[in-house]
């Protein structure tokens, strides 16, 4: 990795850890960013990657083991997410984009009265999206009071007119490393406890509504990753959670959802009550047409045109 000369001051982190490989295992290593970026993983045995890894040091994890886990299978994602900060923080960058290793693609989708827009997986610019997400991402938190930005999962509804609104975000997001605690705490929900946090000091969380991301199915049979202790710790996910915020977070299980991989297969569901803190902007003509120059350049322009197909 070769620092930024002109003080851009984000550093991206891939936060993985027990998913050997390539690529192919983690898909996020395909988009290439001119922020620095490396891995953050607590076991990166036999991955191959092009990326500087940084291995979370022995002493980091037992401090962490020690002061903040809650979890003895489930602290590994919370723990490399803290020291991301950390070591972002120590190294001078005032921006963390963190990122799970497993996201295939990304989009843009909004609507308009009753019109819906979205970018396909062909887009023209699909390769400088993630970069100009992030920009605008960095963008946000400059002219807001939020200490945390990211995105909607594809699977989410097409948004309507908002594109801020303050919200959970998930796998793909920015923290301004002067708003924020120093670490996450955890078992699995470290990203839903880290914003009840923030709520308390007053900060908001800010999702993008029109960017999303698409990461790979659960539905199969890889247990890498946290895979394997979501597979183990069942029924059980979120319980800490649940003991310190049960006013605001409930949890449980569920077909529901579960789609035609699964079948009946009950799948573990939370359930979040709606908060805000309130978002103060700026500069809000900056944040708009800034989001309208990227609605723009990811704009398809598609044919009406009908292909029939042939039979014989």
């Amino acid at each position: 990795m070769t620092h930024s000369t002109n003080n851009d001051r984000v550093l991206v982190t891939i936060i993985s850890g027990k998913r050997p490989g390539g690529v192919d295992e983690r898909p996020t290593e395909k988009f290439f960013l001119d922020f620095d970026e490396v891995i953050v993983s607590n076991n990166s045995n036999d991955y191959y990657t092009d990326f500087e890894i940084i291995d979370v040091p022995e002493e980091y994890q037992e401090w962490y083991k020690k002061n903040v886990k809650t979890s003895d299978i489930a602290y590994y994602a919370p723990m490399n997410r803290s020291y991301a900060m950390k070591y972002a923080k120590e190294h001078g960058y005032r921006y963390n984009v963190q990122l799970d290793d497993n996201i295939k693609h990304l989009e843009i989708s909004y609507a308009i009265g009753d019109k819906k827009y979205r970018t396909t997986v062909n887009n023209q610019h699909s390769d400088v999206m993630l970069q100009k997400m992030l920009e605008y991402f960095r963008t946000v938190l400059q002219e807001t009071n939020a200490g945390i930005v990211g995105m909607d999962l594809n699977e989410a509804s097409v948004p309507g007119n908002e594109f801020l609104r303050e919200r959970f975000v998930y796998s793909c997001f920015m923290i301004d490393l002067e708003r924020v605690p120093e670490y996450y705490h955890g078992d699995f929900e470290d990203d839903i406890e880290f914003r009840y946090k923030l709520q308390q000091m007053g900060v908001p969380m800010v999702k993008v509504q029109p960017f999303k991301y698409g990461k790979v199915s659960q539905a199969g049979k890889d247990l890498t990753g946290n895979r394997s202790a979501y597979q183990k710790v069942g029924s059980e996910r979120g319980n800490v959670v649940a003991k310190i915020y049960g006013d605001q977070f409930e949890r449980g299980t569920s077909t529901r959802g579960s789609g035609t991989a699964r079948g009946t297969e009950e799948k573990f569901r939370h359930r979040m009550k709606g908060f805000k803190v309130g978002i103060t902007v700026n500069d809000l003509d900056r944040l708009k047409k800034e989001m309208a120059d990227i609605l723009e350049f990811f704009a398809e322009k598609r044919t009406n045109e009908v292909k029939y197909g042939t039979s014989e």
